[in-house]
Parts: structure tokens; C-alpha cells; sequence
């Protein structure tokens, strides 16, 4: 036999030696999930039950985990209510704690490996309504979010008294001790557990009062009270003022042909913009414009002396003529068209945080007027 034949007869030898040893020594994960069945619900009272769970098979790997979850709607899983079982057995007990009175429950065991989580079989129960049923317990959570219209605030209710509950919310007041015979409360659902309420419709820098409130058959208890205190109004609010306004003659020698002048100034009457000035060469017919603002047209719209009368419209950033934003308060839209005629019109509108809208009745040679702030 010569050499090279010796040497392909080893190395066929070894790969037939390799494949045999894949082929014996190979393994197949065959692991499932656990099975298991969910064990007779029984001990149940207004606010507890006792179950459990059978594990009759692993699937092939190691349980991890074991307990019951549950739910008022079906098919809980270990994402809703749950307890662990600690006890390592294939056969345990859950005594389920916390629950509402009066109420349908889903329950079912579970069990985990890793393959994944299994459930047995879904029972049902409903809990009772205790004999003498009292008033529920709760604590009143303390006030985050605080700005100067709104908070938030809610509660924690830790027992039903053994009847439903069947509302809870927030309740406020500028004075102590607030009940739901105020208009001021929230209503936040039913049930025991914690909730959380938006407070809504304050004023600014006013110090409140809250409590947490829950209802059951006998009456309505309240949490602790606790106190917040609402901050300023933000001191220069931006936003976008729009105003429209028809115009019609003012009866003067140059009908249809004129001009007119939409600015801003203080509450004071100190100049703060102007918005629109169509008048070119004939801007000292404007004379309350003229005088207030210098004739000053920074950032304004511009145009030539108008040859009919039409509907004008022009916004304000909230901004003076060197681009600062102005603090918030009262100001005027000043109104002004001369056609040889002269109409003048001022119309106060609050600038701050709120939203004002104002539809002002006709007014001189102004009609169809609205004057819109939109915060940012």
C-alpha cells in the first residue's frame, strides 16, 4: 500500500470517528412550558380568598417561579394582581389580600421557566359585602405639578369598609376641610388601590386646601387634608394677538379713498406698536396714530393710501418695537381711518397666559371687530 493511500484511509477514519460522536453525543432542547391546574377558590370574605395551584409537570426545566394572579376582567396574567409562592412545592396555597368588597374576580395559577410562564385553569369568585359594613380608610397624596391654574393631587384608599366603593376623586377649597358638596372635586372611578387627580381652573399665587375622598353604601370619608399654594403668573407670556375689523366712510371729503392705523399701546396710553399702517404719504391724517406712536412703523404692515374700504387684519407677537417681549396685562388696540373724515376706536384685551377672545360691537367707521390673544 503506498504512503498516500495510507494517509486518505486515516483521514476518512477520523471524520467518520467525528460524525459518529455529533451523532451520539448531540442533544435536543425539548423543554415546554410547566403544566398545571388552578386549585378550588375557597375562605372567601369581603376583602380576601385563598387559593393555590398544582404543578403537575416541570416541561422539562426548572420552575423559577409559582404563584396566583388576578383580575376583575378575565384572563389575568402575571402583568396584572399576582403573589409569589415561596414554598418550592408542586402543590401550594395563595391567600389573596386587598380585594374589594362585592366584587367578581378572575383568578389563575401560574408557574415559569425558561421556556416561559403557563397558567392553569380560570375560577371565578365574588367577595362579600360585610355584614356591618363601615366607612373606607384612605390617605390624601400630596400636590405635585403645581402651576398657577392646575396641580395634581390624589389618594390612597387601603380599605373599602367591606362595602364598594363606589367613587372617589379629589375634593378643594380655598377654606379647610373641603367635601364633595363642593362643585370643586374630581371624580377618579371606583375600587380600592391609588388614583390621581388633575386639579384644574385655579387662580393664581391662592393657597388651597385638598383631601381625597372615597364612597361606599355607608357614606363618604375623606384623607388628611393637605395645602398647596399656586404660583405667579408668568410675567411675560408670549403668544399671537389677531385683530379684523371691516371698515366703512367716516364721511370725510375723500371718500373711498383712506387710510388707517391698527397699533398697541399700555393701558397708560404709553406706545407699544404698531401693526398696521396703510397711509404713506398721508400718515399726519392719522393724527392720534401720529402723535401716540412718532409715526413710528417698526414691524408693522405698511401700505399706500387705501382706495375702498375693506376688511383689515394684523397681528401682534407681544413684542415692543425693539423686539422685547412687553409683561403681561391690560392693553388697547387702538382703531384709527380718516377719508377726510376722522374715526377713532380703542378696545381693551387682557395679554397673559389665558386665551381672550372679544367680539366688540360696532364702533364709527369700525364694524365686525375681533380681537383674539393666543398664548404660546
Amino acid at each position: 500500500m503506498t504512503q498516500n493511500r495510507k494517509i486518505s484511509i486515516l483521514v476518512s477514519v477520523v471524520f467518520t470517528l467525528i460524525f459518529l460522536t455529533n451523532c451520539t453525543t448531540g442533544t435536543t432542547n425539548t423543554s415546554v412550558t410547566p403544566i398545571l391546574a388552578t386549585t378550588v377558590v375557597s375562605g372567601v370574605t369581603s376583602n380576601s380568598a385563598v387559593t393555590g395551584g398544582v404543578i403537575t409537570s416541570d416541561g422539562g426545566a426548572t420552575v423559577t417561579s409559582q404563584g396566583v394572579c388576578w383580575n376583575t376582567i378575565a384572563t389575568p396574567t402575571i402583568s396584572n394582581n399576582k403573589i409569589m409562592d415561596t414554598s418550592g412545592s408542586n402543590t401550594f396555597i395563595s391567600s389573596i389580600a386587598g380585594l374589594s368588597a362585592g366584587t367578581v374576580y378572575y383568578v389563575r395559577a401560574f408557574a415559569t421557566n425558561s421556556v416561559g410562564t403557563s397558567y392553569g385553569n380560570e375560577l371565578t369568585f365574588t367577595t362579600s359585602i360585610a355584614a356591618n359594613p363601615v366607612l373606607p380608610t384612605l390617605t390624601t397624596t400630596g400636590a405635585t405639578a403645581i402651576s398657577n391654574t392646575t396641580a395634581t393631587a390624589g389618594g390612597n384608599i387601603s380599605s373599602d369598609g367591606g362595602a364598594p366603593v363606589s367613587a372617589r376623586g379629589v375634593c378643594w377649597s380655598t377654606a379647610t376641610a373641603p367635601t364633595i358638596a363642593l362643585s370643586t372635586k374630581t371624580s377618579s372611578g371606583t375600587g380600592l388601590g391609588s388614583f390621581t387627580s388633575s386639579i384644574t381652573g385655579l387662580t393664581a399665587l391662592t393657597t388651597y386646601y385638598a383631601r381625597a375622598y372615597a364612597t361606599n353604601s355607608v357614606g363618604t370619608a375623606y384623607g388628611n387634608e393637605i395645602t398647596f399654594t399656586t404660583t405667579a403668573l408668568p410675567a411675560n407670556s408670549a403668544g399671537t394677538l389677531t385683530v379684523t375689523t371691516g371698515t366703512s366712510s367716516a364721511g370725510g371729503g375723500y371718500s373711498p379713498r383712506n387710510v388707517i392705523a391698527i397699533w398697541i399701546r399700555t393701558s397708560s396710553g404709553a406706545f407699544v406698536k404698531s401693526l398696521m399702517v396703510l397711509a404713506a404719504t398721508r400718515k399726519y391724517d392719522l393724527s392720534n396714530w401720529a402723535s401716540n406712536s412718532g409715526q413710528n412703523t417698526t414691524n408693522a404692515t405698511t401700505g399706500a393710501t387705501q382706495s375702498s374700504y375693506a376688511t383689515r387684519t394684523c397681528t401682534w407677537n407681544g413684542t415692543n418695537t425693539s423686539g422685547t417681549l412687553v409683561a403681561n396685562g391690560d392693553y388697547r388696540v387702538c382703531m384709527e381711518l380718516c377719508d377726510g373724515g376722522l374715526s377713532y376706536k380703542e378696545f381693551t384685551f387682557t395679554k397673559g397666559p389665558t386665551a381672550a377672545a372679544l367680539t366688540p360691537a360696532s364702533a364709527g367707521s369700525f364694524s365686525n371687530i375681533s380681537i383674539n390673544w393666543t398664548p404660546n
